[in-house]
């Protein structure tokens, strides 16, 4: 038998009116899905933001609380510029001083007992020493012990401090019979230095 045929009896128009209906509910079910996705990422977007924007005045007040603690620090900040410009400054000093006290050690090794010294006066590398002794050969020892450079019992350090010797003038006293000298000796301010 044959197959039944189908007969479409619906005029035209009510089928066009038809898919028309079909089309704007599908077109109203689509757009309401789409209003609602975009609300959705909208409704997301917006509560990002508004975190985002609490997170960032938190830390706005607290970047303004930190500059405010580092202003109040600022009298701490020039102090410590001005200590670390002084402590430079001392450093120096300590660094090139010259220990005189070194010199007047070894001066006073170097000296025989039955010497005495009466003045002695140091500018730069220069002494300039007066004194007395009971005899010619007292000062001549002196001399011969500042000049020495394996003298004993002074400092290893210092053996070749003096560099030169001078014997500007020598005077017998009548009063006491001692022998006043004067000399100036020369010696390497750079072994005096730490």
């Amino acid at each position: 038998m044959p197959a039944p045929l189908d007969i479409n009896l619906i005029p035209q128009t009510e089928v066009v009116k038809q898919e028309e209906g079909h089309l704007v509910r599908v077109s109203t079910i689509v757009s309401i899905v789409l209003l609602v996705i975009v609300l959705g990422v909208g409704g997301v977007v917006w509560f990002n933001f508004s975190q985002v924007d609490s997170q960032n005045k938190v830390l706005l007040n607290q970047l303004a609380d930190l500059r405010s603690k580092i202003m109040a620090q600022s009298d701490v900040e020039i102090n410590a510029r001005t200590l670390d410009k002084k402590y430079a400054v001392l450093t120096n000093v300590l660094n090139s001083r010259v220990y005189y006290s070194l010199l007047l050690r070894e001066i006073k090794v170097r000296k025989p007992g039955n010497l005495t010294l009466t003045d002695l006066e140091v500018k730069g590398g220069t002494a300039h020493i007066s004194g007395e002794a009971d005899t010619y050969i007292s000062i001549s020892s002196f001399v011969n012990n500042l000049l020495n450079d394996s003298f004993v019992g002074g400092n290893p350090k210092l053996q070749k401090l003096f560099t030169a010797v001078s014997l500007n003038s020598v005077e017998l006293s009548e009063t006491n019979g001692r022998v006043k000298f004067f000399i100036v000796v020369s010696f390497d301010t750079s072994l005096l230095k730490p």
